[in-house]
């Protein structure tokens, strides 16, 4: 972050110090301050995806979805095979309650990035949204193969077994997330 805010005070046309700046800011749960950072950046450069992408997700975090989907978009228009961006549409269609269309962004970002656990885990809520509870299970399974600490997709993994009746499975999955956020 003080390396972003140093090269911000050298240069403040330097869209990578902004967009890194974003970035740091939304880990430390600084959203309006990411937000803005983001902001710098895509008006420094607007074909710049990254800070389209970072701006979708703060968004996002901020409850905005609608604007965390034009941002989500916006970042597709200009990378259209960039799987975080399809990742951010996903997130922001799936707090509209548009789980189709959910589940379409996430099969494009597996697409694009087979190995991306995000985007698995993300197919996974999609699918027990649609009430597809085996295969929200599958997709769970293939998020944990790929990062088996991700607490969301364990999440997820619980949500699907417990909609299939497999309640000590279940009871084993939230445990596990659990113990992965140290609850």
């Amino acid at each position: 972050m003080e390396a972003a805010c140093e090269a911000i005070k050298i240069d403040p046309s330097l869209y990578s110090a902004w967009v890194n700046k974003s970035s740091v800011l939304s880990k430390l749960g600084h959203y309006e301050e990411a937000l803005e950072a983001a902001c710098e950046a895509i008006k420094i450069d607007p074909s710049l995806y990254s800070a389209w992408v970072n701006k979708s997700s703060v968004l996002s975090k901020l409850g905005h979805y609608e604007e965390a989907l034009e941002a989500a978009n916006k970042a597709i228009e200009i990378k259209k095979d960039y799987a975080e961006a399809w990742s951010n549409k996903n997130l922001a269609l799936r707090n509209l309650g548009r789980h189709e269309e959910a589940l379409e962004a996430a099969n494009k970002a597996i697409e694009i990035k087979k190995d991306y656990a995000e985007a698995w885990s993300n197919k996974s809520f999609a699918l027990s949204n649609l009430g597809h509870y085996e295969e929200a299970l599958e997709a769970a399974n293939k998020a944990l193969e790929i990062k088996k600490d991700y607490a969301e997709a364990w999440s997820n993994k619980n949500l699907a077994l417990r909609n299939l009746g497999r309640h000590e499975e279940a009871l084993k999955a939230i445990q596990k997330v659990r113990e992965i956020k140290g609850i």
